[in-house]
């Protein structure tokens, strides 16, 4: 028979009094936390995935729930609380409401009458072109048509020849009918020039520009639409090593300028040159 240290029987070390009974430790307890992680990864990407698809009506849905949730603590996520909850948080709401197609239709409206005005000085200055004398140029700041010098002064002059008045009548009559900022460019080419009455190229450029401008006027387009400017021999097309470049360099340029939209412009009601009224006014 066995004693124990202190004489008494027994086959091992008793428990002492007031101890923890001794037990396995719950060596699954981190499932616990690794299940919370997984759900909040699990309904972060869903809300990714929701606010990708960038409707506004579910937008709207997913901010009123959001907005319900955090007032009501107690709100548990359920379908009927969900679906009905309609109140929209201003922040979320002006990051998912689409915005306004009005500038896109002002800015396509633009462009539709820029094609058609194109296309009829085009068609009306057929000879010209064919000859040379006239070029049409489209780009996305509008439109540019460069006439010959030859074609409306004689050399060293900026006094319009008499058959020249045609061509800038037909000009004229297109042009009126829009509202579109038009800018007349002079430019020569890079042969000096001294006389009296035009010291240098700036002179005879400039004094080009405004002949054109006031032969416009005169056939009735409206002078706020009008820009004259003179750039000499600095603005060249052509290399004026040779006679053919020299001649392309002297003309006068006719710039139907394209009008830019400001963000909001036509949402505020504000006109666009070129089109009048905006959409949906008087």
């Amino acid at each position: 028979m066995s004693t124990t240290a202190h004489g008494r029987p027994g086959g091992g070390r008793r428990q002492a009094r007031g101890a923890a009974p001794q037990g396995h430790d719950n060596l699954e307890r981190w499932l616990i936390s690794y299940a919370d992680f997984i759900t909040l990864m699990f309904a972060f990407f869903v809300v990714l995935f929701a606010v990708s698809e960038i409707n506004p009506q579910k937008a709207r849905k997913l901010a009123g729930a959001f907005n319900d949730a955090f007032k009501d603590p107690g709100l548990h996520a359920t379908t009927s609380n969900l679906i009905p909850a309609v109140q929209v948080v201003p922040p979320l709401d002006v990051m998912f409401v689409k915005p306004t197609t009005a500038e896109d239709d002002t800015v396509r409206a633009a462009g539709e009458r820029m094609r058609k005005m194109s296309q009829e000085i085009r068609e009306t200055m057929s000879p010209l072109i064919d000859r040379g004398e006239v070029r049409v140029g489209d780009s996305e700041s509008g439109i540019q048509i460069d006439i010959a010098s030859k074609l409306l002064f004689a050399p060293g002059q900026a006094t319009l020849d008499p058959a020249a008045l045609p061509a800038l009548r037909t000009v004229a009559e297109v042009i009126s009918g829009a509202t579109f900022p038009i800018k007349v460019e002079g430019h020569t080419d890079d042969t000096p020039i001294a006389t009296e009455r035009f010291p240098s190229n700036w002179e005879l450029s400039a004094g080009r520009a405004a002949q054109v401008v006031r032969k416009f006027l005169e056939y009735g387009v409206d002078s706020q639409r009008l820009t004259a400017a003179g750039y000499a021999e600095f603005r060249p097309v052509a290399d004026n090593a040779t006679a053919e470049g020299r001649e392309r360099n002297r003309r006068v340029a006719i710039i139907i300028e394209m009008p830019t939209v400001k963000p909001g412009a036509a949402a505020m009601g504000l006109q666009l040159p070129g089109l009048g009224a905006p959409a949906g006014g008087p």
